[in-house]
């Protein structure tokens, strides 16, 4: 296990490395098996990195597996950010290559750079903000003129197996009741 955290005295991340058992990258709502379940701590609604970038979100577990949605699924919203403007967006996947994703809500007119970098902003519950995702492999004007339509190599291979790690946020709950409370008024 790999921790990680803001300072030495306040932990917020714990990391439980897995091997991938098996994997798709051809479907619509691609999904990784991986070799570490309940009995390893492992819980619903976690994330899971690579040492190459984001890889998904737990959707089930059993007691010695996790089923983990791919961000090469059709449903997986992540929030991310340029690293170097700090801009955000939510990053998706459009459906057709396995190395392409897309990031998506940059305003117009934010400068974007080919080849800039691309990490997670940390503003879920998932993952830490600062992890790399991918870099920026094209700029164009979307359909909607306000925003672009930006795609993104992925720096993690969903083609080659290997191993992962799943985030756990200590914090977690403490982070979603807060949040939750805004509709509380």
């Amino acid at each position: 296990r790999v921790y990680f955290g803001d300072t030495l005295y306040e932990q917020q991340y714990e990391f439980i490395s897995a091997k991938t058992i098996n994997s798709s990258t051809n479907k619509r709502n691609n999904y990784m098996l991986v070799n570490k379940g309940k009995r390893h701590g492992i819980e619903q609604d976690m994330g899971v990195i690579s040492g190459k970038g984001i890889i998904g979100i737990v959707k089930s577990v059993s007691s010695n597996y996790a089923l983990v949605s791919s961000m090469l699924h059709s449903k997986i919203n992540i929030s991310a950010e340029l690293a170097r403007s700090k801009h955000f967006g939510i990053i998706t996947w459009p459906g057709n290559d396995a190395s392409i994703i897309e990031l998506n809500d940059i305003p117009s007119h934010v400068g974007v750079k080919i080849g800039e970098l691309v990490v997670s902003r940390g503003s879920s519950s998932y993952f830490p903000s600062g992890l790399e995702i991918g870099k920026v492999e094209s700029v164009e004007q979307s359909d909607d003129p306000a925003f672009h339509k930006i795609e993104v190599r992925l720096l993690h291979d969903f083609t080659r197996s290997g191993f992962v790690y799943i985030v756990k946020n200590i914090l977690k709950e403490e982070q979603l009741t807060i949040e939750n409370s805004v509709d509380l008024e």
